[in-house]
């Protein structure tokens, strides 16, 4: 108990409170700083909404209009139909950019797995129509979603803020974690 009514204790104190102090202000600044990068994937580099998770959800519409053409067309169990209906579902689930990249992957490869199905039906003039017009949209959003910057934005905070003395140490210590990229 002595010890801690002494100088030597009082300095002990203070740097412990201090250490925790910096620890503390750091992983609740890096945290906010993170989290302010990772909304850039809902609300676009902006804030004005154009952003990879608006146009996952344009796929993730598209998709399923051409779900509604192709059950005009092949049975309802045909297995083109449920890989894709299986990804709009997981797409919408998915709760991360590193998920959702992996189901929107799915989706692409589901998409055309069913446009070639469709291809061997004799699709009438309008239902032809509809998914030409869907797998321009597909490959629109797909364009868009690569040319965002986020994937650019999230790898600079990695690398530039948490990537550099003493914040990479500091990182591992508050258990903070990198900004998590669409890919």
């Amino acid at each position: 108990m002595n010890f801690l009514k002494s100088h030597r204790g009082a300095m002990a104190i203070a740097a412990l409170v201090i250490a925790l102090s910096v620890l503390f202000g750091f992983h609740r600044s890096a945290t906010a700083a993170r989290a302010a990068v990772e909304e850039q994937f809902y609300t676009g580099a902006d804030g004005s909404g154009y952003s990879i998770a608006s146009d996952l959800d344009q796929r993730r519409a598209a998709a399923q209009n051409l779900l509604v053409v192709a059950g005009r067309y092949l049975d309802e169990g045909d297995m083109a139909m449920a890989d894709v209906a299986a990804a709009v579902r997981e797409l919408e689930r998915a709760d991360s950019p590193a998920d959702k990249y992996v189901w929107n992957q799915a989706l692409e490869e589901n998409t055309e797995a069913l446009r070639a199905a469709l291809a061997d039906q004799a699709l009438t003039e309008k239902d032809a129509g509809y998914v030409e017009n869907l797998r321009a949209e597909l490959a629109g959003r797909a364009d868009a979603i690569r040319r965002d910057p986020y994937n650019q934005r999230a790898d600079q905070f990695n690398q530039t803020v948490l990537g550099v003395f003493p914040a990479n140490l500091l990182k591992r210590i508050t258990f903070v974690r990198d900004a998590e990229a669409f890919r």
